[in-house]
């Protein structure tokens, strides 16, 4: 079981940038965990502010979603935005110099591609995925109705192989796969990361396990869906 490979990753054009590798510390902001704040830190140094300075037509053209974000993690941004070296790092990209590299770095991650996730972070929690267990739920449900949108909601964009297989399987190999799910016994709990056991018909557990990671309130499918999934 992989439990540290996805959650310490720069999540690149994948996700949020920024996820922290250090166990979970004592949040400053109200309803953020320190994971949260990285995240939304990484978002505004890697994503935001380079594309707000040198690339804001892009930024216009996705105004909903840039807006949105910064509605959405209001207060978080603002602590982070309070922070000198943020304020510094700033000043420094809106220069003379600093604006050719704010221009490199939104010509990298400034992309149609980034759009989807940060509008995914951009949006309200959902209470139907406030626990593992909802989350696991909801993902039997959405694939037995052959519907992936839905069943995307609660898989990590970082957890890209998974994410292929159900936008690629047909109706009838969604439905095989909800079938195949299980019961899920939660046997590990962290403030950002669940680990549990998913039981067959027979009793027996299938897999390695499953890795739920906690992001803004939501809990999401990160690993192990592959021993879920088999027969």
């Amino acid at each position: 079981m992989r439990l540290t490979s996805r959650a310490c990753r720069l999540f690149g054009l994948a996700a949020a940038i920024g996820a922290s590798c250090a166990l979970a510390q004592p949040s400053p902001v109200p309803g953020y965990s320190a994971r949260d704040l990285n995240i939304v830190a990484g978002n505004l140094s890697m994503i935001i502010v380079p594309c707000e300075i040198g690339a804001p037509a892009f930024v216009a053209k996705h105004a909903a979603v840039f807006e949105g974000y910064r509605r959405r993690h209001a207060s978080a941004i603002a602590h982070v935005e309070g922070k000198p070296e943020h304020a510094a790092m700033v000043r420094q990209m809106k220069s003379p110099q600093g604006i050719e590299q704010a221009r490199a770095m939104a010509g990298a991650f400034c992309q149609e591609k980034v759009v989807p996730n940060l509008a995914r972070f951009a949006r309200a929690a959902d209470s139907r995925f406030a626990t593992p267990e909802g989350s696991w739920d909801h993902l039997r449900a959405s694939l037995a109705a052959g519907d992936r949108a839905q069943a995307l909601l609660v898989i990590d964009p970082g957890y890209p192989p998974i994410g292929e297989r159900i936008q690629s399987a047909s109706a009838s190999d969604l439905k095989a796969m909800a079938s195949r799910m299980g019961v899920l016994e939660i046997t590990r709990s962290l403030p950002d990361r669940v680990v549990a056991v998913v039981r067959g018909a027979d009793g027996k557990p299938k897999g390695m396990g499953v890795t739920f990671q906690s992001y803004f309130g939501e809990w999401w499918v990160a690993d192990g869906l592959e021993g879920a999934f088999a027969r």
